[in-house]
This record gives C-alpha cells, sequence and structure tokens, in this order.
C-alpha cells in the first residue's frame, strides 16, 4: 500500500508473527465412534450434541446420539481447552447434564441460547 506520501508499506511492516487459527469440532448427532477421538485431536474447542445421560446410554446407541459421559471422554482425552454440550433433552435437568460431564471433563459448558462464547485456543508451542 502507497502512504499519501508516497513511501510503500507492506504487510511485514507492520504485522506481528503468524499465529494459527483454533481449532473448533463440532459433533451433531451420532453415535460414538473411536474416529470421533481422530478428527477431535488438536481441537481447541469441541460442540458436541448429549442428548442422553450415561445411564441410558442403550437408548442413546438407539436413537444414533453421545452421552454428556461420552462427550467428556472425548474431550478428555484429546485435551481439548473446553467442551460446549448443546442439543440436550428436556428429560434431564441440564445441572444433571453438566455434572456428568463435568465430573469427567471439568472445562465443559452448556451455554444458554444466543449466548456468546469465547473460544480458548491453545498457544502455538502446544500444537504437535
Amino acid at each position: 500500500m502507497r502512504l499519501a506520501n508516497g513511501k510503500w508499506v507492506t504487510p511485514d511492516m507492520v504485522l506481528g508473527k503468524s499465529i494459527p487459527g483454533a481449532k473448533v469440532i463440532y459433533i451433531p448427532d451420532t453415535d460414538f465412534d473411536e474416529s470421533l477421538v481422530q478428527v477431535c485431536c488438536n481441537a481447541d474447542c469441541i460442540v458436541s450434541e448429549a442428548v442422553f445421560l450415561d445411564r441410558d446410554r442403550e437408548l442413546a446407541r438407539r436413537h444414533k446420539h453421545l452421552t454428556a459421559m461420552e462427550a467428556a471422554e472425548i474431550a478428555k482425552c484429546v485435551r481439548a481447552r473446553r467442551l460446549i454440550i448443546n442439543h440436550i433433552s428436556p428429560r434431564y435437568d441440564k445441572n444433571e447434564i453438566l455434572a456428568e460431564a463435568c465430573n469427567v471433563f471439568t472445562q465443559t459448558i452448556i451455554p444458554q441460547d444466543l449466548e456468546t462464547v469465547e473460544i480458548l485456543r491453545k498457544s502455538p508451542e502446544k500444537l504437535e
């Protein structure tokens, strides 16, 4: 870009070091599968459905959904920074779903409708 005084300014003159973006994984309605863990590797944030509690795991299987515990186990296994649970069933108390997930992965939240959530990014040196 040329300034009014004729001087050229290039991006390398004004930008800092390049920083990788955040890796966000969205898990819609699905049955648990080991391949989910591979896909979620190095995720900064996982947004996952958790329609059922673990006590109803067989029901979850029949309807192709994850339990709150399974979503949390995936997040813990891949060392995600945060788990955001959405698509929950009204058959359970929201706090019960959150408690089940937090027992496995403490950085779990269930946001309110239209809530803004910050995506925490791993530092570049921790990405391997």
